[in-house]
């Protein structure tokens, strides 16, 4: 039975009061600069697992920028482990980007850290310094899943994937509905290579983010879909508002998963 996850980058408007934000950097650096301190990190990671775990969510999929491999020290570490001991959680991937080899390198090792296989996000590294890449992700026993952005068909992240055992493949079904490619179609296509999933829903017009299943990404579609290519990995709810709590959003779509892995 598929897991039910939560992306915590869903959060990323959190520590700028739930504001609508001028862009995803804002987001990135307020939750870096409030989780950073190591003298705060138990009291902060606590509260955002708490949040977590009262929607509903024992599973996550952790955003870099709340544990983050620029100042990350073996003592947030064992902090973060312990914190997810304490509330019976654990991480299915780290959400991150990668963009040069020091991200890759201290990425995988957050991963390795708080008990993660796999990364979901992109690297230009992939293509750009494969041998490298792969090298550092065999080394940490780590897989990069990629997660659809830019690409505008499943055929280019499936290149982008070739036949390496240490690349899959993370469908982002908000960024397909995007792109304007039939989300449960792109599973589909996906089926073989799909690492995690991240389960996103967009406004048809401005493509700004709508809970789960009143959006256009066909989030119905997309859960038939995982079912009928029998997918039993971790379905991780990924949902960033512009300018609103997304808690109720969250709880209603971990309902949503619930009774879709249930059968009803």
């Amino acid at each position: 039975m598929p897991q039910i996850s939560l992306v915590t980058a869903s959060f990323v408007t959190r520590e700028v009061g739930y504001r609508s934000i001028s862009d995803w950097g804002e987001g990135d650096r307020a939750t870096q600069e409030h989780f950073a301190p190591l003298d705060t990190y138990e009291e902060r990671f606590g509260a955002l697992l708490d949040e977590i775990a009262d929607l509903g969510y024992r599973t996550i999929d952790l955003w870099g920028a709340h544990l983050h491999h620029t100042w990350a020290t073996d003592g947030h570490f064992e902090i973060a482990r312990v914190a997810l001991g304490q509330r019976e959680m654990r991480v299915n991937s780290l959400a991150a980007w990668c963009h040069d080899r020091a991200a890759l390198e201290g990425f995988s090792r957050v991963a390795n850290e708080v008990g993660a296989s796999i990364i979901g996000g992109g690297s230009p590294l992939l293509t750009e310094d494969r041998a490298y890449a792969l090298g550092v992700l065999s080394d940490h026993g780590v897989r990069f899943a990629i997660e659809n952005h830019p690409e505008t068909s499943p055929a280019e992240v499936l290149e982008v994937i070739g036949d390496s055992e240490w690349i899959g493949s993370c469908p982002d079904t908000g960024w397909w509905a995007i792109q304007g490619y039939e989300p449960a179609r792109a599973i589909e296509e996906q089926a073989e290579t799909i690492l995690t999933v991240h389960l996103k829903d967009v406004d048809p017009d401005t493509h700004k983010g709508r809970r789960p299943g009143t959006g256009s990404a066909d989030i119905e579609g997309c859960l038939q879909a995982l079912s009928e290519i029998g997918y039993e990995g971790a379905v991780g709810v990924e949902h960033e508002p512009d300018g609103w709590d997304p808690s109720d959003d969250l709880r209603a779509a971990y309902q949503l998963l619930a009774d879709w892995a249930a059968g009803r």
